[in-house]
């Protein structure tokens, strides 16, 4: 009655269409709405102990920051997790 090897590649193809269509630029992450998050994390992260809480920053947050910089100046990861986080 139905024509399987159709309706897979139907299916297929449905679905490589559907990852396209979401798929985001660079540009549509960063200019996206969301809110900043405070969570806590289970495991050792970087400087942070498990348990502990962790701000998670939006991608305007972290432009603005970096855009701050002075030209010629560096800043370590560590410091722009402390001068964000407060």
């Amino acid at each position: 009655m139905y024509n399987h090897g159709f309706f897979r590649y139907f299916v297929f193809l449905e679905i490589q269409l559907f990852d396209i269509a979401i798929k985001k630029s660079w540009l549509d992450k960063l200019n996206e709405n969301k809110e900043p998050k405070i969570e806590r994390i289970d495991i050792d992260f970087a400087d942070i102990p498990a348990g502990s809480k962790m701000f998670i920053a939006t991608p305007k947050l972290i432009d603005q920051y970096i855009n701050e910089i002075g030209v010629g100046k560096r800043i370590d990861l560590k410091t722009l997790r402390k001068d964000l986080a407060i």
